[in-house]
Parts: structure tokens; sequence; C-alpha cells
């Protein structure tokens, strides 16, 4: 891994926040987001391994890794301390960068992630996943993207539906494998949870991607937690932007003032 190929951008100015994208994304998914937080926050965005215009060859991406590289650039920027903010890949990211560099982590937000490692049955689905990839890239960016979304407002949000679309079409197939594997291959991260560092779970009722049922074990296992619940699917920044940039800013106040 050549470090110098990592992307990111630095706006703003006051304290530190990190945005970190999910798998086949990249930080223009949080461009709704920075644009308000500009005005009293650094915001620090990431294009993760093998996303945006991160390059990288490895045959896995693990969640160490890629904090790592977080941690890189924070000190690249001369940032000692930040609230990580991590939507479902980027989640499991920031609980390793949580576990790895807790003096950093002022407090982190899962937005829309989980701290626990994949079942087996999911661990299976990677798997099979991987392996379609490698010959029927294009219809699995066609079919799995709109699963990610609230089925029943799919029409309405065909906009973001699109653009998740585009950004996942310049991961290539090498790229979209090595994060399967990575994500696959996750330590479990529930004990993260107790610690007492300030931390967020927002949650979609319709998120078919996470587990529910552990999600609530998560919440009720966990110290000094702020959640919520939508009623959206995977894509809360999408599917309720004013709501979810509402409590994200909230949480970001708490960990700071």
């Amino acid at each position: 891994m050549k470090i110098q190929d990592i992307h990111y951008k630095v706006e703003g100015k006051g304290p530190s926040i990190v945005l970190l994208h999910g798998f086949l994304e990249d930080m223009t998914m949080w461009d709704e987001f920075t644009a308000p937080l500009i005005t009293d926050y650094t915001v620090v965005r990431i294009d993760l391994l093998g996303h945006g215009k991160t390059t990288s060859q490895d045959a896995i991406y693990s969640m160490e890794e890629q904090a790592e590289i977080v941690q890189f650039v924070l000190e690249k920027e001369h940032i000692s301390e930040a609230v990580i903010v991590g939507h479902s890949m980027g989640g499991y990211v920031a609980l390793a960068f949580a576990e790895q560099y807790p003096q950093m982590t002022k407090g982190f937000s899962l937005f829309f992630s989980s701290a626990a490692e994949d079942n087996s049955k999911k661990k299976t689905q990677r798997n099979r996943v991987a392996e379609l990839v490698k010959t029927q890239r294009e219809s699995f960016i066609r079919v799995a993207i709109p699963n990610l979304f609230h089925n029943e407002e799919q029409e309405s949000l065909q906009p973001w539906i699109k653009k998740t679309k585009e950004m996942a079409q310049k991961v290539s197939t090498e790229n979209i494998i090595a994060s399967i594997y990575g994500m696959r291959s996750r330590k479990d991260r529930i004990h993260v949870l107790r610690t007492y560092v300030p931390k967020q779970l927002l949650v979609g009722l319709f998120d078919t991607a996470l587990d529910q049922k552990s999600l609530q074990k998560q919440i009720d296992t966990a110290n000094n937690l702020d959640y919520k619940t939508f009623n959206v699917g995977h894509m809360g920044h999408y599917e309720a932007p004013e709501e979810t940039f509402m409590e994200l800013k909230k949480f970001i106040e708490k960990c700071f003032y």
C-alpha cells in the first residue's frame, strides 16, 4: 500500500470530524452534510481503499488497514482527535479506529452500521457475492444498490439511487472483491460499544443490510450511546437527510461542548 495514493479532502475550521463512506461509495456521499458542517467544524473526508480516487491493489482491505489510513491522514493534517462518523462499512472502520487509536477518538457515530461481525450465513453470502462479481459486476450493481433503499420509497429516491450506482461504477471488480473479503473477515467489536467514549447508532427500521435483532442487542449492551431509529432503509443520508443530519449534528456538539 502506497500512502501517497490516499485521496482525501479537508474543509472548514474548528474541532475535527471525519466522515467515512460505505461500501461502493466515495467521499461525495457526504456532500450534502459537509456544507452545513464546515461553518463550525474541520471536516475531513477520505476515500477508503479501492474506492473513489484512492488507488490500491491488495487482495483484501481489512478494517484495521482502513483505520490506519484514517490515522495517517489525521497525523498528516496535525489533527490530534476527532469524531469519526462512518456509514455502513465506514462504521466498521470507525470501530477499528476507536479500538486502535482511542486517544484520537473524541466519539464515533455508526451511521446505519453495526459493531457485530458477520454471522456464518452472512459470510457465506459474501463469498457468493464475491464470486458473482467476477463475472456479473454490472448486474450486481444494478440489483444491489436499489435494495439498500426502503422498498416502498424507491420511486421518489431515484436520483439518489442513480448517484449511488454511479459511485459504485467507479469501483473496479478487484476492489469490490477485496472490500467484500475485508468486511467478511472483520472482527466483532461489540466490546468497543462498552467503552465510555461518546457513541451514536442510527438505525433504519427497513434496513435489510443489517441484522435488526443484533442491533437491539448492541443497544442493550452499550455504554454512553445515543441511538435513534428512522423509517428508512440503509441509506438514511438520502432517505431522511434533514432528520439524520440533525441527529448527527446534535451528537457532534455533545462530543465537543
